[in-house]
C-alpha cells in the first residue's frame, strides 16, 4: 500500500502541489493534522514518521474512527496520513492525496493451521487469492 498525506481541496498543500504529486512529510509541517488514536497500524507509521523528520505536528483532532478521521480531513481543510487503499468516492471526490517520497508500509500476511488439517475449500481459495495478488496478480487472474 502506498502511504500519502490525505488533504481537503481547500488546503494550503493542494494549492501548492498538483494532486499524486509525491511529496516529502516535511511540506506538511507547519499544517494541522486529524490523527488517529493509539492502536492503529497507521498511527504507529505516522508517529515514527514525525519523530524521524522532528516534526511536532499540530493536531487538530484525534479520534477512533478512520471514517470519520477521513471526512473531517477532507471538510476543514486538514491533513492525514492514510493509506491509499482506505479511499472512497466521497474522498476521491473531496479530497486530495500526496504519497510520500522515500516511504514504505509493507504489510504482512500469515495464514496457519494445523499440520495435517484440511483446509475447507473456501480458506484454500483466499490464500490463493491472496497470494496471487501479492505476487502481482490481479483476483481476477487466479
Amino acid at each position: 500500500e502506498t502511504t500519502g498525506i490525505l488533504v481537503g481541496k481547500s488546503s494550503r498543500l493542494a494549492e501548492r502541489f498538483a494532486s499524486g504529486t509525491p511529496i516529502d512529510l516535511t511540506e506538511a509541517r507547519s499544517e494541522q493534522f486529524v490523527s488517529l488514536k493509539q492502536g492503529h497500524s497507521i498511527r504507529v507509521v505516522q508517529d515514527q514518521l514525525f519523530r524521524m523528520l522532528d516534526i511536532d505536528p499540530k493536531i487538530l483532532m484525534e479520534v477512533d474512527s478512520l471514517e470519520m478521521a477521513k471526512r473531517v480531513t477532507v471538510s476543514c481543510g486538514a491533513c492525514m496520513l492514510c493509506p491509499d487503499i482506505y479511499f472512497d468516492e466521497t474522498v476521491i471526490k473531496q479530497g486530495v492525496f500526496y504519497p510520500l517520497k522515500g516511504v514504505e508500509n509493507n504489510r504482512h500476511f500469515y495464514a496457519c493451521w494445523r499440520k495435517g488439517e484440511n483446509l475447507p475449500r473456501y480458506a484454500e481459495d483466499i490464500i490463493e487469492i491472496v497470494t496471487g495478488v501479492l505476487d502481482g496478480r490481479k483476483a481476477w487472474e487466479i
